[in-house]
């Protein structure tokens, strides 16, 4: 009787433990597959944030604690994880990590950590780089809080179809035309459109994130809707490290120039970013000469692609250069205007340097550049577009017809 009774117990038992072992196995699973989630989705939209470390930290932790059987070793190897852990999550609080643009304007714990290859976001609309279609989205920074509005082609403007009777300029660009850290009577486009005057409208095709090669995507789409008088694209210093990292018209074919297969561990881990920055100094997105030379160049031919496409339509192209923050404190950084001069007088194409308008402004009147600028996002902000808009109309006036 008691060894029926001992069997008995010890099935029971072995049961229980299979019922047990299956139970984890099939946690280790799920939360295994909770994480390849994050990591698809990182690679197909570029952001990962806090959600994806916890995920990581906790698969980890639960495969050691199944796997090793000493539990004296096992319990000091998730002791130390639990301290990395912590110490993630410091840096993130604190925020003395390393920090992306887009967590550096957040206050979030759970800011997504934005590729440079991707940008703020990969939305397509008929092939081209924009925004969601008729949404509203909330873009806030740290410096500021305003909604954009979309309209059916994903851009920061009203409905196309209104522009279809009205004497237009189609302005292209990427954040700095959208009109990040202004609201929408304050962008680029709304100052240019008021100090031209004459009935004349500005359509906003500015796209976050964007580049030149996407927006000359973009072109002809846009032509055949608004039929404009002149086209401007706004290229900025953002746009060599977007062309860097994607390439140029081979990104539609062959993949983007530069991908990093442990981007997905850089993004969730501060630790692993210090180790690679501070310790080994390695720099994966720091732009090198030859990035800056092919960068360069591929803008160059794009905006000689929308010269001639202008032309072909027999209306005016002017390529404007928005400058940033830093190039209008230090005037020997990097910029434009010396590779424009030389275009200028191989190919005719028009181009103003906003930045000689812009300094020249906060040099009179006594400024520094956060003036016109917010200080942790780097956009203008309402008066920098307006004072833009005012130089750009005023070089159009002096000496470009409009059909």
């Amino acid at each position: 009787m008691n060894i029926l009774h001992y069997k008995q117990k010890s099935m029971k038992n072995n049961f229980l433990k299979n019922i047990i072992a299956k139970k984890r196995l099939l946690l280790i699973l799920i939360v295994f597959i909770i994480n390849l989630y994050l990591m698809i989705m990182f690679y197909a939209y570029g952001a990962t944030n806090y959600i994806s470390t916890i995920a990581f930290y906790f698969f980890i932790i639960l495969l050691i604690y199944n796997i090793i059987k000493n539990k004296k070793i096992a319990f000091n190897i998730i002791a130390s994880l639990i301290i990395l852990f912590i110490a993630e999550t410091y840096l993130r609080v604190s925020r003395k990590g390393n920090l992306n643009y887009t967590e550096a304007n957040s206050s979030s714990i759970f800011a997504n950590y934005n590729s440079q290859i991707y940008g703020e976001n990969k939305k397509y609309f008929l092939g081209f780089r924009v925004n969601q279609p008729n949404s509203t989205v909330d873009y806030s920074s740290i410096d500021f809080s305003y909604k954009h509005q979309y309209n059916e082609l994903g851009l920061r403007e009203r409905p196309l179809v209104d522009f279809k009777n009205t004497k237009n300029i189609l302005l292209l660009g990427d954040s700095f035309t959208e009109g990040a850290g202004a609201p929408d009577d304050s962008t680029l486009c709304k100052s240019l459109a008021f100090h031209l005057g004459q009935n004349i409208h500005c359509i906003n095709a500015g796209v976050r994130g964007s580049d030149p090669v996407y927006e000359y995507q973009l072109l002809d789409t846009l032509f055949q809707i608004t039929n404009p008088k002149m086209v401007i694209c706004n290229i900025s210093y953002s746009d060599i490290p977007d062309i860097m990292n994607r390439g140029g018209d081979e990104r539609f074919t062959n993949g983007f120039r530069k991908q990093f297969w442990w981007e997905y561990l850089y993004g969730i881990s501060f630790l692993f970013r210090k180790v690679m920055l501070d310790v080994f100094e390695y720099r994966p997105f720091q732009i090198q000469f030859e990035d800056l030379t092919y960068s360069v160049d591929v803008i160059m031919r794009k905006m000689m692609a929308f010269e001639q496409y202008c032309n072909t339509k027999g209306i005016p192209f002017l390529c404007m250069i928005t400058p940033n923050m830093n190039e209008l404190i230090d005037r020997e950084s990097f910029n434009f205007q010396q590779s424009f001069i030389e275009l200028y007088k191989h190919t005719g194409i028009r181009f103003i340097n906003t930045q000689i308008g812009l300094t020249t402004y906060l040099n009179n009147n006594k400024m520094s550049p956060d003036n016109i600028y917010h200080l942790t996002d780097f956009h203008l902000n309402s008066k920098g577009y307006w004072l833009q808009g005012a130089i750009v109309a005023d070089f159009i006036k002096g000496g470009m017809k409009m059909e």
